[in-house]
């Protein structure tokens, strides 16, 4: 059976160090007065950032057979963890009921235990395969616990019933609990407790009005945020909940999405503006100490998460709104919560930065063009180089492995994909491989440092201890060619060079015009594969 052989994880991994490369000489915005780290003594090579994928369609609602194959190919192509949405509308009792039902929400065992089987499903089988899980205790809320229209409730969210559902969560994935009999499969015969996740986070995207609302309070002919006032009370509650149910596990708030407006009708409040409103302090990092943030008290958390699409945009596009933050400017939320967290707003766990979602979609959707699958590929690994630049990020992730066609009924109220369609996917909805697939197990990007020199990056996701990697280089007209790099612009170089199959490294070559790059590596039982082709980029960010 896979996964079997596969050690578990009991919980996150320590953060990598603090400086990753030569070239990250100021990450963090001077102009907040923080200190810049001192450049190692040569190029990084070891272990990249922890992956997660998402993808619920076919890791909780699958069969279990096809559950169970799934978490294999996601091992199989070197994935770390994996991010399931609890869904709190599906799970809990009476959803659409406008009262209460009688139970005590915040005990599993009370659920009706039917309902939690896809999600127990895809707990274990990720367990068994050695990967972590990440919960997110998310939309949309019962009708007895929001207000406003539905079917998806997502209006004033009751931060009260939030953290009871947040408590049973916790309890349930603690690595203690044992369903009630009715929820077992009766041809189960290993373990019946179900193993703990590794870490939970506090809703999704509180700042885009499709998860929470209201985003904006009217006050005359001004616009302010109102849901930071919704989340920090859900977080205020749900966190000590969940701490006090399952210690060890991290718990991640935020999740917000990369964009925003300025306070339109269907306008997100965006990212940067959220995380200050909820920490309470104005556009100047000043403490607010009146209206809502009159009584605040320090927020509490373990990470923060952020999903910092560019949608269709190149990675290294900057946002064109104030306080948005795409993955270029990742610098500018690690600056902004490290200056909370000095001022003492903030946990100190919130330094730390989950990027949870991540994608390119290679179909077009209304007002939205498609890219190729061959800019997807490059895309993706030039994305996560971005991210693996700041310091305090700690894992990145693919949402989809799969693309996720439309569905016959109307399954959310965005305009551009009222059928619940996603075309992030590492590969196409019948399952065969798309090019990004390609990159995400190798991939490379290529990064013109000066009029004289190349950085190339790569990354590996393969099954192997160690691996033998070399670069080709391409001209027009010509054959690919290997090329001799080095591990820093002033020392000899070499034709092939060795790397751990879960690592990332930097090497140097000289300055070619219109040269293009790939990796060639051979794993120890004399395999070979080949990465896509890159051209080299003058400017990273």
């Amino acid at each position: 059976m896979i996964g079997h052989g596969w050690p578990r994880r009991t919980s996150l991994p320590p953060p990598p160090p603090v400086v990753r490369s030569a070239l990250v000489l100021a990450i963090l915005t001077p102009a907040l007065g923080l200190l810049v780290p001192a450049a190692p003594a040569g190029a990084y090579a070891g272990p990249g950032l922890p992956t997660a994928v998402q993808d619920d369609a076919h890791l909780q609602y699958a069969r279990p057979g096809q559950v169970h194959s799934e978490v294999g190919h996601l091992r199989a192509l070197g994935v770390d963890r994996v991010r399931l949405t609890a869904s709190w509308a599906n799970l809990t009792r009476s959803p659409n009921s406008r009262r209460p039902p009688d139970f005590d929400s915040s005990d599993p065992a009370q659920y009706q235990q039917d309902k939690w089987r896809h999600l127990d499903t895809a707990v274990r089988e990720a367990d068994q395969a050695g990967l972590g899980v990440m919960i997110d205790i998310g939309f949309w809320a019962p009708r007895w616990a929001a207000r406003g229209p539905g079917p998806r409730f997502r209006s004033h969210v009751d931060s009260v019933e939030y953290a009871r559902f947040a408590q049973a969560i916790a309890r349930r994935y603690s690595g203690s609990f044992i369903p009630p009999p009715e929820a077992i499969d009766p041809l189960e015969t290993s373990d019946v407790t179900l193993p703990a996740a590794q870490s939970f986070e506090l809703w999704n995207e509180p700042n885009h009005p499709a998860f929470l609302a209201p985003q904006w309070y009217a006050r005359g002919s001004r616009r302010t945020p109102a849901s930071p006032v919704v989340y920090r009370a859900m977080v205020q509650r749900a966190y000590p909940a969940i701490k006090s149910a399952n210690p060890h596990a991290a718990v991640l708030i935020g999740n917000t999405s990369s964009r925003g407006g300025f306070g339109g009708p269907h306008d997100s409040v965006p990212p940067l503006r959220f995380l200050r409103e909820l920490a309470c302090v104005d556009s100047r990092l000043r403490p607010v100490r009146v209206g809502a943030c009159t009584h605040y008290r320090r927020l509490e958390g373990d990470g923060w998460a952020h999903h910092p699409y560019s949608l269709t945009g190149a990675p290294s596009q900057h946002p064109r709104r104030p306080d948005e933050v795409l993955v270029a400017n990742l610098s500018d939320l690690a600056a902004t919560l490290d200056r909370l967290v000095s001022m003492g707003r903030i946990a100190p766990g919130l330094r730390n930065i989950y990027v949870t979602e991540y994608g390119y979609e290679t179909k077009a959707l209304p007002h939205r063009p498609s890219i190729s699958e061959s800019t997807q590929g490059r895309y993706l690994t030039w994305g996560e180089y971005l991210a693996w630049r700041v310091p305090t990020v700690r894992l990145f992730s693919q949402f989809l492995l799969r693309d996720q066609p439309p569905s016959r009924q109307v399954t959310s109220d965005s305009p551009q994909r009222p059928h619940g369609q996603f075309y992030s996917g590492l590969e196409h909805s019948d399952g065969t491989p798309k090019l990004a697939e390609r990159s995400f197990l190798a991939g490379l990007f290529a990064r013109r440092t000066s009029s004289a020199r190349v950085l190339l990056w790569g990354r590996l996701r393969l099954r192997a201890r160690s691996v033998r990697v070399s670069v080709e280089s391409h001209l027009p007209g010509q054959a690919w060619q290997t090329l001799s790099t080095s591990d820093w612009p002033s020392r000899s170089a070499e034709a092939s060079f060795a790397l751990g199959g879960h690592g990332v490294f930097e090497r140097w070559v000289p300055y070619v015009a219109r040269v293009r790059y790939r990796l060639r590596y051979r794993l120890p039982d004399g395999a070979q594969g080949i990465s896509l082709p890159v051209p080299v980029i003058w400017a990273a960010s």
